[in-house]
């Protein structure tokens, strides 16, 4: 059999192709075709890989800023506290020196105290306003990653859009080159057919 055919891509054709009713034209484009791949696949995966990645950084954003919150809530109370267990110690004192309670060396304690209190009232809202500012920006941070999320989706999704359109198209073009083979193997058998060869 080797002597008597020929290898045309992946198919092997009989070299008297003639006499099993295929005409020239048609043994050459009646291969096998295999199907094409999307040619921006790749691109595709990446941007699918985007997606995922972006996605994964939008949910750590997201802990961030609920921890910056925590963190806020939890500066606020700490602040509320300080200055009320101060104030209540300053009122406390004031009542006693209203009273006439105090003396001399308590009146200076008092006075240390005091500067002592708002010292500690003014480092704690320090704490308190860098907690806003820390959750201020983890908030931002957590919109930026959402926006990039929405974009790198969209990207995505048109390149989703635009393989299926592709295939749409090729199957189109496999329907066209089905009745092109069809058409000409019918018009092959209708000549041999016209020159008295059997069917």
């Amino acid at each position: 059999m080797k002597g008597e055919c020929f290898f045309l891509g992946a198919l092997v054709v009989p070299k008297n192709f003639q006499d099993f009713g295929l005409c020239t034209g048609l043994a050459l484009r009646s291969r096998v075709v295999a199907p094409r791949k999307y040619p921006l696949e790749p691109l595709r995966m990446l941007r699918a890989d985007e997606v995922d990645a972006e996605a994964r950084a939008l949910a750590e954003a997201a802990r961030n800023r609920a921890s910056a919150e925590e963190e806020r809530s939890r500066r606020e109370r700490d602040h509320a506290e300080l200055v009320a267990a101060t104030e209540a110690v300053l009122d406390g004192e004031r009542r006693r020196l209203e009273e006439g309670e105090l003396r001399v060396e308590d009146l200076s304690r008092a006075a240390l105290f005091r500067m002592g209190a708002e010292q500690r009232k003014a480092s704690s809202a320090e704490a308190l306003s860098a907690a806003r500012d820390a959750e201020t920006k983890a908030r931002e941070a957590e919109e930026a990653r959402r926006a990039e999320l929405a974009r790198k989706k969209a990207e995505a999704d048109a390149l989703l859009r635009d393989r299926e359109r592709w295939e749409r198209e090729e199957e189109r073009r496999a329907l066209a080159r089905d009745d092109e083979a069809a058409e000409e193997a019918f018009a092959a058998r209708a000549h041999r057919m016209s020159r008295g060869r059997p069917a």
